[in-house]
Formats: C-alpha cells, sequence, structure tokens
C-alpha cells in the first residue's frame, strides 16, 4: 500500500484506498483470464433483488480515531489497473479500487498546546523588560520556560507519527525553542554590550521583542487558519450527511 504524508498533520487529508483483486491460483507469469470471467462492479442483474442499492456499499458505523469522513459521499469505487504480472495497456491486468476520503480532527492541538505554547512564549518576550544587567535572571527565566516545551514537545511527539521527514507540529515546536534560546544569546549580547559601556540597549532588546512576536503571530495565524480550513471542510460534510 501507498504511504500516508503527514507533513501537515494535523491538518492533514488523506485517501484510504483498498484494492481487490484475483491473485489465486496463478502461475508465474499468468493472468487472470478476463475472457471467462470479468471484472467489474455489482449492476442490478448481478444483486437478483437481494439489494435495493447494486452500486456500491452503505458506511455508517466506521469509527477512525482522530480522523473525520463524508457519510454522504462514503466509498468510492473504481476499476483501476494492477501492477502485477506481465504486460500492459489492453493485457494489463485490473482490481476494484476502493476509496475514503477522511479528514483529521485537529482540536486537541487546537484548544490544548497551541494557546499554552503562544503564552509561554509571549511570557518569554516579557523577559526583555528587564535590566540588560539582569541577565542571570533574564536567561534563568528564559530557560525554565524552555524546559517547559521541551516537556511539551516530548509530549506532543509521543501523539506524532514515527516518520523520517520533519511534521509540521514539530517544526512550529522547534521553532518556538529555537526563539527561546535566541533570546538568552540576545541578552547575552546586551549584556556584555553594557558591561563595556555601551548603555544603549534597549533598542536591541526592543527589535528583538518585535522579531519574536511578529514570528509567533504569523505562526499562529497561519496554524488556525489551516485550522479553520479543515472545522469548514468538517461542517460541510455534516450537512451533506443531512
Amino acid at each position: 500500500p501507498r504511504i500516508l504524508r503527514v507533513d501537515a498533520f494535523p491538518h492533514d487529508e488523506h485517501d484510504i484506498k483498498l484494492k481487490l483483486a484475483i491473485l489465486a491460483k496463478r502461475n508465474p507469469g499468468g493472468q487472470w483470464d478476463r475472457n471467462i470471467w470479468k471484472l467489474g462492479l455489482a449492476t442490478a442483474e448481478d444483486s437478483q433483488g437481494a439489494t435495493r442499492i447494486p452500486y456500491g456499499l452503505l458506511v455508517d458505523q466506521v469509527s477512525i480515531p482522530e480522523m473525520n469522513y463524508c457519510k454522504a459521499k462514503g466509498l468510492t469505487f473504481d476499476i483501476t489497473p494492477l501492477n502485477h504480472g506481465p504486460g500492459g495497456g489492453a493485457t494489463q491486468d485490473q482490481c476494484i479500487e476502493i476509496k475514503l476520503s477522511v479528514l483529521r480532527d485537529s482540536s486537541y492541538y487546537d484548544y490544548n498546546i497551541m494557546p499554552i505554547l503562544a503564552m509561554l512564549n509571549f511570557v518569554a518576550i516579557s523577559i526583555t523588560a528587564l535590566e540588560a544587567t539582569d541577565f542571570f535572571q533574564r536567561g534563568l527565566l528564559t530557560m525554565n520556560i524552555a524546559f517547559v516545551e521541551i516537556g511539551m514537545r516530548m509530549t506532543v511527539d509521543s501523539r506524532l507519527p514515527t516518520v523520517s521527514y520533519q511534521i509540521k507540529m514539530q517544526r512550529i515546536l522547534n521553532e518556538y525553542f529555537f526563539g527561546l534560546l535566541m533570546l538568552v544569546l540576545e541578552s547575552i549580547v546586551v549584556y556584555e554590550l553594557n558591561r563595556y559601556g555601551f548603555k544603549q540597549t534597549g533598542w536591541i532588546d526592543g527589535a528583538a521583542a518585535i522579531a519574536m512576536l511578529t514570528h509567533n503571530a504569523v505562526s499562529m495565524y497561519k496554524y488556525y487558519a489551516d485550522a479553520r480550513r479543515m472545522k469548514r471542510q468538517v461542517l460541510q460534510m455534516a450537512k451533506s450527511a443531512n
């Protein structure tokens, strides 16, 4: 099966696919004899009155953790080429592909992770209001917040898929954590400048605070824009089901 990409987690959407084909009693290089047995979707004649819905399947009680799907649309069926055995074009084998489109429910992260993360970084930014000579207090408070974010990162990582690339949620957590480390480095710079007689370091603190606030605001706006888009799609699914 095709591996699902979760780059946009927790605002990702997928098509779950199941392929059905006849592979029994094949010799090496053998093919299904479509001249004798035709592969296709059931019709009214095939049902022989046993069902009033000859095409497809009703899906109403499927439960996929942290996922939403459109009950009105349900499963979709199609005949697709099967990459098995020799031949191509007209001689290529086919299979029945069943597909279900799903959307992830990001509510846990929308209400429990991102607001806390934003407030922690806002508090860290406010620490730049302390005097440049108070480097120890500034650094200590910022690193304490960083340790809290490390704990959050470990908790969130336990819920994230294990993949070889960076997920959107991991990127956001990394950016916020690196921002805290940059504030510590900025505190060292203004402290050293103050020691060597450069007293007008307030503008450096102000520039660092504005840069961090801008980054936080942009990242939060992008995150919740994606969250609203997914919520609209879920609402459209619910309306279509009714």
